[in-house]
């Protein structure tokens, strides 16, 4: 809702053609002080100018006619405003009646004092380009009655999402959830605007360029729409604005040159359009930048060494484009840094020492490019840092033993690198660690011990690591998701070793292990185990503690028919039994199971494939390839199937 400042006075609405829609001013009869009225009130056509002649001359006379005129004018267009509800009075009353007279007085000696810039003409003017903004816009199903408050006759400063200052200007435009529409050029004749926020209306069309002369505008927020064509180059005029953000649009061409030149710019958000070409060097100029968001566009080039300028940065974002080159060593000046995003562009060369020298930073993202070389040691000095994901470079050597100073940190990928060496004892001061992923590494050695004191671990994936899972692990109270497939460990398993918190678990066991019903007595709270080269001996009339949703054996010799302890699992949704002994038909209650993928590859699984309209009504991939069923081949099969592989077996008829 709009509002006025104390003691201010609104503007009232005005048709689309600017003509007033209140009253007739021929039909208003000011009764105190006009010199020559009829009996009936009405004022006599040419007698005012006859009476100042008489009275002054003929000179003299018609210049303070046109100054009475001009009075007339002014007090009938305040005394509409102000019976129309500025002056918020009781109605009755002396009280009620002075303070009418002092609102009509104010405005047309405020009037007469600055003839060139009439209160009341521009109260009329602010309204009739509202009115104009508001033609251009559409409503969706759902905002029909939106903006039904912007009508003429009324107060446009008590209009929905209009605020005005306490001298009626407008300074506030605030609309969301329309449908659809282009700006209005006119929205730049409200010179006085503070705040522009069109942001999710669905607007269409090109930024208007003269939004850049609005140089009281501090906020521009149009993100969520569909705008189109450049920034414009109008737009580095907005020395005092602080925020601006054109997110999510189709905004193209290039960031201009010209937005280095917003001086109070704190917030800069350009991501999610199409803009491309190199990012200037002039952003570096604008020292009160927060929070810079470049992401998800095309931008290329290296990355310029003047953003190591901007001292006041928290926040830069420059993920999902096309840049390449190096990490600038000046980044290393960011004091102020907190999160620094750069995944997912071609950055090569080295990580900079200097980034070690980051004290605020709490965030890193470098994963997805072609870093090379060593972590540098400079980095376990973060000691703010809470993630770090270094993930899907070149990254060799070892893992440096200074990561496990940065007692905050809770997230690290290093997945998808080229690490060796052992992991690091060191690693086991990280207390506050939650998720770890050192998987697709040249890693060897045995789990540490020590590992087993990451109480609040809750994610853990390693590999190509060897040695004997260790008893310490079920020290980790918190640990939900546990990958240590693609090993090569060895020795038995102790049922006690895993801990209870566990949902999702990934190991491969080399063949050696013998995996019992006590072995999954306490993990109560598995979701989704998947297990290879192991043998697993459970007997068919076991129970489980768990509801699955999903299950998967790979090569677990599991022999004979399909365990009936899976139809215990009324949660599960997929189900992997590839490359095991099983033998006999698919059993009935299989056909029942609310399925969405099912994998019986390569094993030796016979009799008939027998469907109907109720089976399996929700699966949508069926792989029972290099088996031995028989018979014809289903006519009727699920509706949601997609993929269908019955190769390699003993079925007749069309495929």
């Amino acid at each position: 809702m709009g509002k006025t400042g104390a003691g201010g006075v609104s503007c009232v609405g005005v048709a689309e053609d600017g003509e007033d829609n209140d009253a007739d001013e021929d039909d208003f009869i000011p009764l105190l002080l006009s010199p020559s009225m009829s009996s009936d009130g009405a004022l006599r056509g040419s007698s005012l100018l006859e009476w100042w002649v008489e009275e002054l001359g003929t000179e003299e006379g018609v210049e303070a006619a046109t100054a009475m005129e001009t009075f007339w004018q002014g007090f009938f267009v305040a005394s509409i405003f102000c019976q129309q509800g500025c002056v918020m009075v009781p109605v009755n009353g002396l009280f009620s009646a002075l303070s009418f007279v002092g609102c009509v007085f104010l405005l047309v000696f405020g009037q007469i004092w600055d003839p060139g810039g009439s209160l009341v003409e521009r109260l009329y003017e602010e309204a009739h380009d509202l009115l104009l903004f508001k033609a251009a816009l559409k409503y969706s199903s759902g905002s029909h009655a939106y903006l039904s408050s912007w009508e003429k006759g009324t107060e446009c400063c008590l209009w929905d999402d209009i605020s005005c200052d306490n001298t009626t200007h407008i300074v506030s435009v605030d609309i969301h959830g329309l449908g659809g529409g282009v700006i209005s050029q006119s929205l730049c004749r409200l010179t006085s605007l503070t705040i522009i926020d069109l942001s999710g209306n669905g607007l269409t069309g090109t930024l208007p360029p003269c939004l850049g002369n609005l140089s009281y505008l501090i906020k521009l927020n149009l993100n969520g729409n569909m705008l189109s064509g450049n920034i414009p180059l109008s737009f580095g005029n907005m020395s005092l604005l602080q925020y601006f953000d054109v997110s999510s649009n189709i905004l193209g061409g290039s960031i201009p040159d010209s937005m280095g030149n917003l001086s109070s710019l704190e917030t800069m958000q350009l991501s999610y359009n199409t803009l491309s070409g190199s990012i200037p060097d002039s952003l570096g100029n604008i020292s009160s930048l927060r929070l810079m968001d470049l992401s998800h566009n095309s931008l290329s080039g290296s990355i310029p060494d003047s953003l190591g300028n901007l001292s006041s940065l928290e926040t830069i974002n420059l993920s999902y484009n096309f840049l390449s080159g190096s990490i600038s060593d000046s980044f290393g000046n960011l004091s102020s840094l907190k999160v620094i995003d750069l995944s997912h562009n071609t950055l090569s060369g080295s990580i900079q020492h200097s980034l070690g020298n980051l004290s605020s930073l709490e965030t890193m993202f470098l994963g997805y490019n072609t870093l090379s070389t060593r972590i540098p040691d400079s980095l376990g000095n973060l000691s703010s840092l809470e993630l770090m994901d270094l993930s899907h470079n070149v990254l060799s050597g070892k893992i440096p033993d200074s990561l496990g100073n940065q007692f905050s940190l809770r997230t690290i990928y290093l997945n998808y690198n080229i690490l060796g060496g052992s992991i690091r004892d060191s690693l086991d001061n990280l207390s506050t660690l939650k998720l770890i992923d050192l998987s697709h590494n040249t890693l060897s050695g045995s789990i540490p011990d020590s590992l087993g004191n990451l109480s609040a671990l809750k994610w853990m994936d390693y590999n190509t690591l060897s040695g004997s899972i260790l008893n310490s692990l079920s020290n980790l109270s918190s640990l939900k998701w546990m990958d240590l497939s693609r090993n090569q460990l060895n020795g038995t398993l102790p049922s006690s070793a895993l801990p209870s918190s566990l949902e999702q678990l990934s190991l491969s066991l080399n063949g050696h292990q013998i995996i019992s019903e006590a072995w999954f007595q306490k993990l109560g709270k598995l979701e989704s185990p998947s297990l290879s080269d192991c043998v697993l001996n459970i007997s068919t009339a076991w129970i489980p503690p768990f509801q699955l949703k999903a299950l998967s054996l790979t090569s677990c010799k599991i022999h004979g028919q399909i365990p009936s302890w899976i139809s215990t699992q009324f949660s599960l949704e997929e189900l992997k039994l590839t490359d095991n002994n099983l033998v006999g038909e698919i059993p009935s209650w299989l056909l029942d199971m609310k399925l969405s993928y099912i994998n019986f590859t390569t094993n030796h699984l016979e009799g008939r494939l027998l469907l109907n309209s109720s089976a399996w009504k929700g699966i949508t991939a069926l792989n029972m390839s290099n088996n031995a069923l028989c018979g014809q081949i289903p006519l009727i099969w699920p509706p949601r199937i997609i993929l269908l592989l019955l190769n390699d077996n003993l079925l007749t008829g069309n495929k």
